[in-house]
Protein backbone atom coordinates (compact mmCIF):
# COMPACT_ATOMS: atom_id res chain seq x y z
CA UNK A 1 0.00 0.00 0.00
CA UNK A 2 1.27 3.21 -0.74
CA UNK A 3 0.56 5.94 1.27
CA UNK A 4 0.77 10.50 1.22
CA UNK A 5 -0.01 10.46 -2.61
CA UNK A 6 -2.26 12.95 -3.46
CA UNK A 7 -3.99 14.28 -7.19
CA UNK A 8 -2.03 16.87 -8.33
CA UNK A 9 -5.09 19.58 -8.21
CA UNK A 10 -4.89 19.18 -4.19
CA UNK A 11 -1.12 19.50 -4.31
CA UNK A 12 -1.26 23.74 -6.16
CA UNK A 13 -0.60 24.99 -2.11
CA UNK A 14 2.09 23.08 -1.59
CA UNK A 15 3.59 23.95 -5.09
CA UNK A 16 3.92 27.30 -4.39
CA UNK A 17 5.96 26.60 -1.10
CA UNK A 18 8.11 24.00 -2.64
CA UNK A 19 9.69 26.31 -5.90
CA UNK A 20 11.19 29.03 -2.97
CA UNK A 21 14.80 28.56 -1.49
CA UNK A 22 13.60 28.61 1.78
CA UNK A 23 10.94 27.90 4.37
CA UNK A 24 8.13 30.45 6.02
CA UNK A 25 6.15 30.26 9.19
CA UNK A 26 4.09 32.36 11.00
CA UNK A 27 4.59 33.05 15.26
CA UNK A 28 3.56 34.63 17.78
CA UNK A 29 5.83 38.02 18.70
CA UNK A 30 7.23 36.69 22.26
CA UNK A 31 8.27 34.11 20.65
CA UNK A 32 10.25 36.03 18.02
CA UNK A 33 13.54 36.43 20.00
CA UNK A 34 13.32 32.11 20.83
CA UNK A 35 12.95 31.66 16.72
CA UNK A 36 15.86 34.34 15.81
CA UNK A 37 18.46 32.27 18.16
CA UNK A 38 17.59 28.94 15.94
CA UNK A 39 18.36 30.82 12.68
CA UNK A 40 15.13 32.14 11.08
CA UNK A 41 14.85 36.30 10.48
CA UNK A 42 11.94 38.52 10.02
CA UNK A 43 10.15 38.81 6.78
CA UNK A 44 7.24 40.52 7.75
CA UNK A 45 6.00 42.69 11.31
CA UNK A 46 1.86 42.29 11.56
CA UNK A 47 -0.09 43.08 14.51
CA UNK A 48 -0.53 39.94 16.28
CA UNK A 49 2.23 37.72 14.71
CA UNK A 50 5.45 37.80 12.87
CA UNK A 51 6.62 35.86 9.54
CA UNK A 52 9.81 34.28 9.65
CA UNK A 53 12.39 32.94 7.05
CA UNK A 54 15.12 30.69 6.59
CA UNK A 55 17.20 28.68 3.97
CA UNK A 56 16.40 25.67 3.40
CA UNK A 57 18.58 23.06 4.45
CA UNK A 58 20.36 21.20 1.65
CA UNK A 59 17.89 18.04 1.96
CA UNK A 60 15.18 19.65 1.51
CA UNK A 61 16.25 22.17 -1.32
CA UNK A 62 16.99 19.21 -3.14
CA UNK A 63 13.83 17.32 -2.35
CA UNK A 64 11.88 20.29 -3.02
CA UNK A 65 14.00 21.33 -6.58
CA UNK A 66 12.95 17.70 -7.86
CA UNK A 67 9.65 17.69 -6.61
CA UNK A 68 8.95 20.87 -8.29
CA UNK A 69 10.38 19.54 -11.17
CA UNK A 70 8.11 16.43 -11.51
CA UNK A 71 5.16 18.81 -10.65
CA UNK A 72 5.75 20.77 -13.49
CA UNK A 73 6.00 18.00 -16.17
CA UNK A 74 1.85 17.27 -15.24
CA UNK A 75 1.88 13.87 -13.29
CA UNK A 76 -1.55 13.18 -12.41
CA UNK A 77 -0.79 12.22 -8.40
CA UNK A 78 2.19 13.00 -6.79
CA UNK A 79 3.71 12.38 -2.90
CA UNK A 80 2.77 14.74 -0.77
CA UNK A 81 4.91 16.99 1.68
CA UNK A 82 7.21 14.60 3.50
CA UNK A 83 7.49 11.98 0.70
CA UNK A 84 5.61 8.87 0.39
CA UNK A 85 5.51 5.72 2.20
CA UNK A 86 5.18 2.16 1.44
CA UNK A 87 4.11 -0.78 2.51
CA UNK A 88 6.99 -3.29 2.47
CA UNK A 89 5.10 -6.52 2.97
CA UNK A 90 2.17 -6.71 0.96
CA UNK A 91 0.08 -9.40 2.72
CA UNK A 92 0.66 -7.36 5.94
CA UNK A 93 -1.19 -3.46 5.70
CA UNK A 94 0.21 -2.48 9.38
CA UNK A 95 3.52 -4.18 8.87
CA UNK A 96 6.76 -2.04 8.49
CA UNK A 97 6.69 1.00 6.16
CA UNK A 98 9.48 3.11 4.50
CA UNK A 99 10.01 6.18 3.30
CA UNK A 100 10.39 7.42 -0.57
CA UNK A 101 11.22 10.97 -0.96
CA UNK A 102 9.26 12.02 -4.13
CA UNK A 103 6.88 9.92 -6.16
CA UNK A 104 5.18 10.87 -9.10
CA UNK A 105 2.52 8.53 -11.09
CA UNK A 106 0.48 9.35 -13.91
CA UNK A 107 -0.94 6.63 -17.08
CA UNK A 108 2.43 5.89 -18.16
CA UNK A 109 5.01 5.92 -15.69
CA UNK A 110 5.81 5.64 -12.07
CA UNK A 111 9.03 7.54 -10.57
CA UNK A 112 10.17 7.10 -6.86
CA UNK A 113 13.41 9.12 -6.30
CA UNK A 114 15.60 9.59 -3.29
CA UNK A 115 16.81 12.18 -2.50
CA UNK A 116 20.68 12.53 -0.80
CA UNK A 117 22.25 15.79 -0.27
CA UNK A 118 24.95 17.47 1.92
CA UNK A 119 25.65 21.33 3.09
CA UNK A 120 29.65 20.35 1.89
CA UNK A 121 30.97 17.67 -0.48
CA UNK A 122 31.50 14.41 0.78
CA UNK A 123 31.52 10.86 0.30
CA UNK A 124 28.99 8.60 0.81
CA UNK A 125 29.94 5.31 1.87
CA UNK A 126 26.66 4.28 2.63
CA UNK A 127 25.51 4.74 -1.03
CA UNK A 128 25.47 1.03 -2.68
CA UNK A 129 23.32 -0.04 0.96
CA UNK A 130 21.05 2.81 -0.08
CA UNK A 131 20.96 1.57 -3.72
CA UNK A 132 20.54 -1.60 -2.77
CA UNK A 133 17.65 -0.18 -0.16
CA UNK A 134 15.33 1.27 -3.20
CA UNK A 135 15.82 -1.85 -5.36
CA UNK A 136 14.45 -3.66 -2.74
CA UNK A 137 11.13 -1.53 -2.51
CA UNK A 138 10.85 -1.70 -6.63
CA UNK A 139 8.31 -5.01 -6.37
CA UNK A 140 6.54 -3.35 -3.57
CA UNK A 141 6.26 -0.26 -5.13
CA UNK A 142 4.62 -2.03 -8.49
CA UNK A 143 2.37 -3.96 -6.77
CA UNK A 144 1.00 -0.60 -4.80
CA UNK A 145 0.77 1.69 -7.46
CA UNK A 146 -1.03 -1.17 -10.14
CA UNK A 147 -3.54 -1.80 -6.85
CA UNK A 148 -4.06 1.82 -5.89
CA UNK A 149 -4.21 3.27 -9.73
CA UNK A 150 -5.61 0.76 -12.03
CA UNK A 151 -4.85 1.33 -15.81
CA UNK A 152 -5.44 -0.59 -19.41
CA UNK A 153 -1.62 -0.71 -20.05
CA UNK A 154 1.37 -1.64 -18.25
CA UNK A 155 3.14 1.50 -16.45
CA UNK A 156 6.87 1.47 -16.76
CA UNK A 157 8.30 1.75 -13.27
CA UNK A 158 11.67 4.19 -13.00
CA UNK A 159 14.01 4.37 -9.39
CA UNK A 160 16.04 7.30 -9.24
CA UNK A 161 18.45 8.50 -7.14
CA UNK A 162 19.41 12.29 -7.20
CA UNK A 163 22.57 13.45 -5.52
CA UNK A 164 23.80 17.01 -4.48
CA UNK A 165 27.68 17.07 -3.07
CA UNK A 166 28.13 14.08 -2.78
CA UNK A 167 31.40 12.10 -4.18
CA UNK A 168 30.64 8.70 -5.22
CA UNK A 169 33.80 5.96 -5.59
CA UNK A 170 34.51 4.61 -9.23
CA UNK A 171 33.10 1.48 -7.79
Amino acid sequence: MLKNIESVEKLRGLARARTRDYETKTVHPKLMDEETAKGWSVLKKNKKSVRLKRAKPAWKSLEDRVWSLLYRMNFSEMSADGGATIVTVAKEPEGPESQIDVVAIDHEIVLAVECKASEKPSKRSQFQEELSRLSVLRDSLIRAVKEQYPTATKRQTVLAFFLSNAILSDT
